[in-house]
């Protein structure tokens, strides 16, 4: 088809461009969302192209940009809405929005690196835990030193790194670029700071930062665009960057009282002359290797091989050292006699967001685990000790692996390290492995290794130490403190944690107890036999058993966690013998769920916890950058779940999911989840299909109901309000810090006067971290009319989607 000038002219308004090479037609918000040549024959084909994406600019909730494209949510927001868009466009366009769906979906990206189904395990532990030793087990010797380059403790990264263990693979290393927009704000931020005329080096600036509380600027800002520019011809280009920006600046009215520095950093960002600096670094530090365009770099992921025939060996270390390592890149910069190849290296990591490693499995491992189909551990926290309470989890992955070092006292597990665990929603024991590393720090294991005593005391001393920690375990729920977040009173509910404890205990005991870096590589499994009560009468009731293979300690969990995901459903133990399943979604389960979540909103404290958020204003919130990256990467743009115990940003999904699994029926005592959801779909799945094995169907039922509540919870919190991105911290706050605002949308918080009252618009408070921080206070203002207004809806959709799916696996 021919494209005449007016047909130009809409294309270019759209942002849609001709792509000669693939023979599509592509929008410019994202690379996956485009039309084929045989699917426009006519002008009204592209036309209707170019407004839908006109429309989809403008709402974000469908999650079609380089900002949002990751995020799982974004495909139910389209199922939920489109009958409302199939009155607006025509057929040919939402095929082409439902074919960006399926290209952005993390697991096209795992299938096509040859993991068809991977296994999905979270991993959960507190930094120094053995979380890379314990990962370093699974994967070859070469990817070992990885990494240990990159995850492990003493080389911290704030890049999430997941690992991807497959049978057959050549290494690789998976990054995914920030969008242009996010880098540039951080360049101009420091810019903005700093006199760089006179001096010699961003080395010298970051010197200053931490003398004047006015700077503004976060402190991993600034180490990151130093090692950006550590070279004589890139701090030429900063040089060229700054004066530029200050151009733009001085032009600027910055007397306003309300001037926001982010806030025009950020606009200014989107300003082409301010890329000329970057473009040319990523061209020539980051694209020198490949054959990748330029226009598809910003907000996409990329591979790296890191052997096999398309790689350079040497040039792997190189690689993962200017991209993702921190600490050791420092390190290596600040030591070039024995490291002379790194004078002239500079690090890339600024521009990234996540990485993922692939690498071959350990030998000794591949005997015991099947990785055919691929092993994802997902590192579910940071490597800072500040990000220890901000642990990330996901609606879709049913396994995790709970790690905590032994206590060198006369409990197994400090009661710190218990507690926290402890407040950490978990899954149901079988699904979940609780291992306790480093027992080699024991007293009993150094007289063990001293042959001072033989195996059997050592065991023998192991169990006291376990019977004591379980007895503090129990006393500690029986005596805990009583909630106040809810009324337990309720005429249908009370608050009852007593099913979130029994998975606990269930959990640690069949736990396993591991050394990994002592002489003799330990592996034991404990069992304990408990009374009714949960208590252990003597510890003779503990077993301990000794292990062949460290490796027993993950066979179960690995090569049986996708039966709930239907890869491994035995076809011969469920059969279908009725149509129409989606009848169950007029059953009354929609209305269950609805009674659940509204008694939730009417007993939520929201004034108490939104004036909590705003009193955080008060504190140089400069060091919380970590922090703010998990939340705003993890749970804000994408589908994590963060489980918080201390951090500043409290997860508003984390903290309901668990209040509501506590809910217990007044009425029989039954949790109110399995009851009136997980039963009730059980009970209604039996008359769509046979099925020999009753805890198949309930697991089945168990999952889908898991997905669909946070889903949809998810949903309600955050993608609603996307637009936030774009706004000042105070055009984000406004709302819920007015006295006189009657929008009953908002929950208005108790802000501290100098905030509400535009007292002090000038300091550290206009930072990224800021920015992030108001989000955080703004979405938990209005979640609760978001739960209101979008929960139900959202929640049919996904039920609707789940067992679809089901019914696609059930012959």
């Amino acid at each position: 088809m021919e494209v005449n000038d007016n047909l130009k002219s809409i294309m270019l308004q759209a942002g849609v461009n001709w792509n000669s090479k693939h023979k599509i037609f592509v929008a410019g918000i994202h690379k996956d969302l485009f039309l084929r040549e045989e699917e426009v024959s006519k002008e009204e084909d592209l036309k209707a192209f170019c407004k839908l994406v006109h429309y989809l600019k403008s709402h974000s909730e469908y999650g079609v940009s380089t900002m949002w494209h990751k995020s799982k949510l974004n495909r139910y927001v389209f199922l939920s809405n489109k009958n409302k868009l199939e009155g607006m466009f025509p057929p040919h366009t939402l095929n082409a929005l439902e074919r960006y769906y399926k290209e952005t979906d993390i697991l096209k990206l795992y299938k096509r690196l040859g993991a068809d189904n991977p296994n999905i395990i979270d991993l959960i532990g507190t930094t120094a835990v053995g979380k890379t030793t314990f990962c370093s087990q699974l994967v070859d010797d070469i990817s070992k030193d990885y990494l240990e380059l990159t995850i492990g403790t003493g080389n911290s990264t704030l890049i999430q790194t997941d690992i991807l263990i497959l049978e057959k693979t050549d290494r690789k290393l998976i990054l995914s670029v920030r969008t242009k927009e996010e880098i540039l704000t951080d360049f101009i931020l420091v810019a903005l700071k700093g006199d760089f005329k006179k001096l010699e080096s961003i080395k010298q600036f970051k010197k200053s930062c931490g003398e004047n509380i006015q700077l503004q600027l976060d402190e991993d800002v600034v180490q990151n665009v130093l090692d950006m520019f550590d070279r004589e011809d890139l701090y030429n280009a900063f040089r060229r960057f700054v004066t530029n920006v200050k151009k733009c600046f001085d032009e600027t009215d910055t007397n306003k009282v309300e001037f926001d520095y982010f806030k025009w950093a950020r606009e200014a960002s989107q300003q082409s002359e301010l890329a000329v600096e970057l473009d040319e670094i990523i061209r020539t530090e980051f694209l020198a290797t490949t054959d990748m365009d330029l226009n598809n770099v910003y907000g996409y992921r990329h591979e790296f091989y890191l052997s096999g025939s398309k790689s350079n060996i040497n040039n792997s270390e190189k690689i993962v050292l200017k991209t993702i390592a921190k600490k050791e890149f420092i390190s290596r910069k600040e030591d070039l006699d024995n490291y002379p190849e790194m004078k002239n290296m500079v690090s890339l990591r600024i521009i990234f967001e996540n990485a993922m490693f692939v690498f071959p499995p350990d030998i000794e491992a591949r005997r015991h685990i099947n990785f055919i189909n691929g092993v994802v551990l997902r590192d579910s926290q940071g490597h800072k000790t500040k990000e220890q309470y901000s642990l990330a989890s996901d609606f879709s992955v049913k396994s995790k692996i709970m790690l905590i070092s032994v206590s060198t006292g006369g409990s197994l597990i400090d009661e710190e390290k218990r507690d926290f665990l402890q407040k950490i929603a978990i899954s149901e024991p079988k699904d979940t492995v609780f291992i306790i590393t480093k027992i080699d720090k024991t007293d009993e294991y150094s007289k063990f290794m001293d042959e001072s005593q033989n195996e059997l005391r050592f065991l023998s001393s192991l169990k006291t130490k376990i019977k004591d920690t379980h007895k503090n375990m129990l006393d500690s729920w029986k005596n805990r403190a009583p909630q106040t977040y809810i009324d337990i009173d309720s005429s249908e509910y009370e608050l009852n944690d007593k099913q979130a404890f029994k998975f606990f205990i269930e959990t640690f005991n069949n736990a396993f107890l591991t050394s990994l870096k002592s002489k003799k590589k330990l592996a034991y499994r404990i069992n304990c036999d408990i009374a009714p009560d949960g208590s252990l009468i003597d510890k003779d009731d503990v077993k301990i058993k000794k292990l062949n293979s460290w490796y027993e300690i993950l066979v179960g969990l690995i090569n049986n966690s996708n039966v709930s995901s239907y890869a491994n459903l035995d076809k011969n133990a469920i059969k279908k013998v009725n149509n129409n399943v989606h009848n169950i979604l007029k059953s009354g389960l929609i209305e269950n769920v609805n009674r659940i979540v509204q008694h939730y909103n009417s007993q939520e404290k929201w004034e108490v916890r939104v004036t909590e958020a705003l009193n955080w204003f008060e504190e140089d919130f400069r060091t919380w950058r970590p922090e703010g990256e998990i939340w705003f990467y993890g749970s804000f743009r994408n589908e994590r779940v963060i489980s918080n115990i201390t951090s500043v940003f409290k997860d508003p999904v984390s903290l309901m999911l668990n209040q509501l699994n506590k809910y217990t029926m007044k009425d029989g005592g039954y949790n109110a989840i399995d009851n009136l959801l997980t039963d009730k779909l059980s009970s209604e799945l039996l008359k769509y299909y046979e099925c020999t094995d009753s805890d198949l169907l309930r697991d089945i039922s168990k999952r889908i109901v898991n997905r669909s509540l946070e889903a949809a919870i998810k949903i309600a919190y955050k993608v609603y309000d996307r637009k936030l991105y774009n706004q000042s911290w105070y055009e984000i706050l406004k709302p819920i810090i007015n006295d006189i605002n009657s929008d009953d949308k908002y929950i208005v918080g108790n802000a501290p006067e100098w905030l509400k009252y535009q007292q002090r618009w000038y300091g550290y408070i206009n930072t990224e971290t800021g920015q992030r921080l108001a989000m955080y206070c703004h979405l938990l203002s209005v979640f609760k009319k978001n739960l209101e207004t979008h929960f139900e809806s959202n929640f049919t959709t996904v039920l609707a989607d789940e067992l679809t799916l089901l019914d696609s696996k059930v012959l």
